[in-house]
């Protein structure tokens, strides 16, 4: 009975229409994991939250305004897929909402139907793809936990620093706490901005690591560490993967090395072992002085670092191919992320309709007009993910299906589309496309046209999954219908615009 009243608060809560603005970059402790699971994995309160009237009188507009959702604690709502059992921790719905353990953390976003449907602990994310900015990629696959808080990675990103690894959970401690990890270290600091990748502007140099940031870009922490100002990376106590190459700023370069296991070595505590690529010497270092640029800036952390180190008086035969081998490393990383790979998707063969459309009474559930045709299939591309391929020619000029979806209204999609902004999640799903339909106005005769749209991130079929291309031979076509309730909409029909060749596919699969 417990699990029935959950899942309908989870429910409620992602449809709510109000959005919990926190900041994103400010770090909270990450949850210690609980002996006692009835109790919320943040407060470790089992009646009334601390934050229960800020969740209930939330701001909207500068104005404070009630939401229609009580402050309650709730089971977490991932179930495995294996064993079918459902998460044991439970958390109030204000604490997971307010709570920012992993960078961009944001459980309202994650909520959507279009990403896990329901709220989940941070438990269920793997840290370090999540803070790449690849948050839908984070939550597949098989996990490793931390033994003392409620943290998690993938079992291929083994986190660099750890102390003890066993049975499948990992123990590390914040290195930012962990004095004895800097040793007499100093740091050289890259003089580059972490979050922006720019080395104008003022910058300033985090006391506990080798990083730099602008102000303005981190809004950094002054708890931490004696009251010193620091990075996210050490806010959030962010990790790399073994296995990741990173690099150990100089006077002037960036050594570029490979963090390795640490094999036959007993593992020192937020220290790594580390590869020097260009010789091969290998050695150790404090995790604090080892430099892991964000996946996403690796373009504009090379062109600040060729800026900041070398102007044209100093680049000779030798700097240039050290140039050279530090560009071809960041190209390499900024892709490279384990091999996950992603669950066959699920299609279905109507349109569903957003509880906020079918109050304004435009909304229909019913099948498409038009069939997909009989010779698309999905399948991987080298690149691009899942793609749509003709296992026959196709001619021209020939209707290929009906994009389908979950049909919302332009404040439901507005919604998302800013809580999606909020999230940083470079993952986000674009498959929204916008229609209309034609009501008649009060009091009047004459037609109004109402604009909403169908968005095919959860709920689509095959045409959800056609690829952007430079040279296509597929165009979208808009349609309009009358259906039984006697309205008319527009459908969205995909057809060809140039013969769809099967030797495409082998070309692709080549």
């Amino acid at each position: 009975m417990q699990n029935i009243i959950d899942h309908e608060i989870h429910k409620r809560y992602q449809n709510l229409t109000v959005i919990f603005r926190k900041n994103g970059s400010v770090a909270t402790p990450h949850p210690a994991r609980p002996k006692n699971t009835s109790v919320c994995i943040f407060c470790k309160n089992k009646g009334v939250s601390q934050l229960k009237q800020q969740f209930e009188d939330t701001q909207l507009h500068g104005e404070t305004q009630m939401i229609e959702l009580e402050d309650q604690i709730v089971r977490c709502g991932k179930v495995d897929g294996a064993t079918k059992k459902q998460c044991p921790h439970r958390f109030h719905l204000s604490c997971i909402s307010f709570a920012t353990p992993i960078w961009k953390f944001n459980a309202q976003y994650l909520s959507l139907d279009r990403n896990q449907g329901r709220l989940w602990c941070p438990d269920h994310y793997c840290e370090i793809c999540f803070t790449d900015g690849n948050q839908q990629f984070a939550s597949r696959g098989q996990f490793m936990h931390e033994k003392n808080t409620v943290r998690a990675f993938h079992q291929q990103c083994v986190p660099a620093g750890y102390m003890k690894m066993e049975n499948g959970k990992v123990e590390f401690k914040i290195y930012t706490e962990d004095r004895s990890a800097f040793g007499r270290a100093r740091f050289n600091h890259t003089r580059i901005c972490d979050n922006c990748g720019l080395h104008t502007g003022k910058l300033r140099n985090c006391e506990t690591c080798t990083k730099s940031f602008h102000e303005n870009c981190s809004r950094p922490g002054t708890q931490t560490h004696g009251g010193s100002k620091i990075c996210n990376s050490c806010q959030f106590d962010c990790r790399f993967r073994i296995g990741d190459v990173v690099f150990v700023p100089g006077y002037n370069t960036f050594q570029v090395a490979r963090v390795i296991p640490w094999g036959h070595f007993t593992p020192w505590p937020n220290r790594v072992l580390l590869q020097y690529l260009s010789s091969n010497r290998i050695g150790s270092a404090a995790i604090a002085t080892v430099y892991r640029p964000a996946p996403r800036l690796c373009s504009q952390i090379y062109k600040s670092w060729v800026q900041l180190m070398y102007t044209k008086e100093n680049i000779h035969h030798r700097v240039q191919r050290e140039v050279r081998f530090v560009r071809d490393q960041l190209r390499l990383f900024s892709g490279a992320r384990p091999d996950i790979p992603r669950p066959t998707p699920q299609f279905h063969d109507s349109y569903m309709t957003h509880p906020a459309l079918r109050a304004n009474r435009i909304a229909w559930k019913a099948r498409p007009k038009f069939e997909s045709h009989r010779y698309l299939a999905l399948e991987q591309t080298i690149n691009m993910g899942l793609g749509v391929f003709a296992t026959a020619d196709i001619c021209e000029n020939t209707v290929i299906g009906e994009y389908i979806g979950l049909t919302l209204s332009k404040k439901e999609y507005d919604r998302r589309e800013e809580l999606a902004k909020l999230s940083a999640d470079q993952e986000r799903k674009f498959y929204t496309m916008k229609v209309g339909a034609w009501m008649q106005k009060k009091n009047s005769f004459s037609m109004q046209s109402v604009p909403f749209y169908v968005d095919a991130a959860k709920y689509h079929n095959i045409t959800a999954f056609i690829n952007h291309s430079c040279d296509p031979n597929c165009e979208v076509e808009k349609e309009i219908v009358e259906l039984k309730n006697g309205r008319d909409y527009e459908i969205i029909r995909l057809e060809t615009s140039a013969v769809a060749s099967k030797a495409l596919k082998q070309q692709a699969a080549g």
